[in-house]
């Protein structure tokens, strides 16, 4: 659209003076008329086919939730946020964070359900950063036991 489509499509409203000098109606005017029309139906779809990345945070999945069940006219913000965290048990990685949220009822509110899925993820990447000291850990005793057993004073590998 050139700027004289812009200019007559402006003038073609008819808008008082008071609202044609007020920066905000005239641009809520021009997105309403080139912004295409929302359809709650489409974005609903596309909202049930949302899941969490592989190591996406649960804040982060809830977040993309959001701003998408904005735009899907659900009848109220108890429906909205039952459907993310509908969301948040169907696609979640951690099995046992699926089986503590199917646990509750109805009564489930999405920031409880945040604050169980924030601790599950900390517990999983405790677990990971322990197991993976453990490894080191235990390949660090297997080269003194190689040293002792030998009766040599340095292992070959570690020096």
């Amino acid at each position: 659209m050139g700027l004289g489509a812009q200019v007559y499509t402006y003038n073609a409203w008819n808008l008082a003076k008071v609202k044609k000098n007020d920066p905000a109606v005239v641009f809520k005017k021009f997105r309403d008329q080139l912004a295409p029309p929302e359809n709650p139906r489409i974005n609903r779809l596309k909202l049930s086919r949302f899941e969490m990345g592989p190591g996406e945070p649960v804040d982060m999945f809830v977040n993309r939730c959001q701003l998408l069940a904005r735009r899907c006219a659900f009848g109220s913000v108890a429906e909205r946020n039952g459907r993310i965290i509908e969301l948040i048990i169907a696609s979640t990685h951690l099995p046992e964070l699926r089986k503590e949220l199917l646990k509750y009822d109805m009564n489930l509110t999405l920031k409880q359900a945040v604050n169980i899925a924030r601790t599950h993820e900390a517990t999983e990447l405790y677990t990971r950063e322990m197991e993976a000291h453990r490894k080191k850990t235990s390949v660090e005793y297997q080269c003194d036991a190689i040293r002792h057993d030998k009766g040599t004073s340095a292992c070959k590998n570690c020096g």
